[in-house]
């Protein structure tokens, strides 16, 4: 069942990527949507009106020896 609100989904988005990077030195998600999905949407760009943008910053060691692509696909 989909988050009720965009701060529970961020939570959520924030539990997978711990959990799937563990350990997570550090995490940042900041909703960075501001109406983007809402013109998106009417232009064709975005999937849904009301979808949520994330600006996510990620430390862990995982990410060592890897390229900035991989960094991104792992997240």
């Amino acid at each position: 069942m989909p988050s009720s609100t965009p701060e529970a989904f961020s939570k959520e988005c924030a539990e997978l990527i711990r959990t799937a990077l563990e350990p997570v030195e550090h995490l940042c998600l900041v909703d960075v949507s501001d109406g983007h999905t809402v013109e998106g949407f009417k232009d064709g760009r975005a999937h849904k009106p009301d979808a949520i943008e994330f600006f996510a910053l990620v430390v862990t060691n995982n990410f060592e020896g890897k390229t900035r692509v991989e960094r991104h696909q792992m997240v």
